[in-house]
This record gives C-alpha cells, sequence and structure tokens, in this order.
C-alpha cells in the first residue's frame, strides 16, 4: 500500500531510502534555510504588533491508526502521552522564561510570557503562551483518536531554575533543556503534517 502527502511518495512498509528521502522532504518543506530565516526575521515585527500566526485545518477525525508507519503504534501513544503531559502547564512555563529573559531582553521576555503587575497577576498574555496552549489539546485529540480511549493527564511540573549571577547565564540551562524536548515535539509535529494533508508516558523536562 502507498499515498502522497506532503513528504511525498508513502509506502507503509518504507525502507531506509525511503524514510530518509521523507524526512528530507519534510525538513526542505518546513524547515529550510529560507523557511527559519523568515520566521527569525520576522521575529522582531512580533515585538511591535504581536500576533497569534494561524493553523492550518487538520481533520483529526480521518486519522487512523493504520497510518502510523515505522515505528511501533503503542510507542507512538506514549509519546503522544508524554508530549500532551509537557504541555500541560504552560503557563508555568511562560512565565518561567519570562523571568529569565525580563532584564535580559524585556520585549522578547513581554513575547513570550506576557506582562505581569505589580501583584504578579497576569494582565497580557504572552504570544508565545498562546500559541503554545494550542499544542496539548491537539495531542490529547489525536490520542484519543487513535486510541479509542480517554487521556489520563499527568503533568510535568515546571523546574523553576533560580536565576544566579549574570542573567544570560542563567537563561542558558532551562533553554538547553527546552529545546531538547521541542526538538522531538517538532519531529512529531512535521510528521504529523505529512500524514493529514491527505485528508485536509516516560518523564522529561521541557
Amino acid at each position: 500500500m502507498f499515498a502522497n502527502d506532503l513528504a511525498g511518495y508513502c509506502d507503509y512498509h518504507p525502507n531506509y531510502w525511503q524514510t530518509q528521502a521523507r524526512i528530507n522532504a519534510l525538513v526542505d518543506r518546513f524547515l529550510s534555510f529560507d523557511i527559519l530565516t523568515a520566521a527569525v526575521t520576522d521575529l522582531p515585527t512580533q515585538f511591535d504588533n504581536p500576533h497569534v500566526r494561524p493553523w492550518q485545518r487538520v481533520a483529526i477525525d480521518a486519522i487512523q491508526p493504520e497510518q502510523i508507519i515505522s515505528m511501533d503504534s503503542e510507542q507512538f501513544y506514549r509519546m503522544l502521552q508524554m508530549f500532551a503531559d509537557i504541555e500541560e502547564p504552560i503557563r508555568g512555563y511562560s512565565k518561567e522564561s519570562r523571568d529569565y529573559t525580563l532584564k535580559a531582553h524585556p520585549q522578547f521576555a513581554r513575547f513570550i510570557g506576557g506582562i505581569y503587575d505589580e501583584h504578579d497577576r497576569i494582565t497580557e498574555v504572552g504570544v508565545w503562551e498562546k500559541e503554545e496552549r494550542r499544542h496539548g489539546p491537539l495531542y490529547k485529540r489525536l490520542y484519543c483518536q487513535l486510541t479509542q480511549n480517554q487521556f489520563e493527564s499527568q503533568p510535568h511540573s515546571v523546574s523553576n531554575h533560580l536565576i544566579q549571577g549574570s542573567h544570560w547565564r542563567s537563561s542558558y540551562e532551562p533553554y538547553y533543556n527546552r529545546m531538547e524536548c521541542l526538538c522531538g515535539l517538532h519531529l512529531v509535529n512535521v510528521s504529523l503534517h505529512g500524514r493529514t494533508a491527505k485528508s485536509d508516558r516516560p518523564n522529561s523536562t521541557r
């Protein structure tokens, strides 16, 4: 069996070279130098005109377990569980990131975590938080669709790294850990885009 999607030709039992070609196609489509450059170039405009990017519509109800290829389905379900749980305390993540960057780059801190008043109550939600909080419900819905089971949340906690000395140095460790996790999340997002186009819990730290 085979199909065509955003990654091109798809055999349901691909060999190594077919899988490599699909990965390369997805990287070229979603992670090319031009695309990443455009995203970085757009970031400063968010400081003056904050806006959430629109998502393409995905037919979640049309996704079926047999579309999971090249990996064990139970392993894929566990990955979805882990990713959904990681996304759960998004307000804590955004505020933590805001606190790290507030002195080093106030505009970026606002973009990430918004604005808080003198009583530490949020008065403006950051654009990054608005975008990120859409991920968890998507992973949960996809999990329920594929397994036909209810999702049982086991949300992660925010690490709350202490700011010590240089704000730049204090930001390094939490952002490095977060990037490690987000790289895995992004690869799944890219894979989902590729698999859904035609139908237009292990512990980890974020």
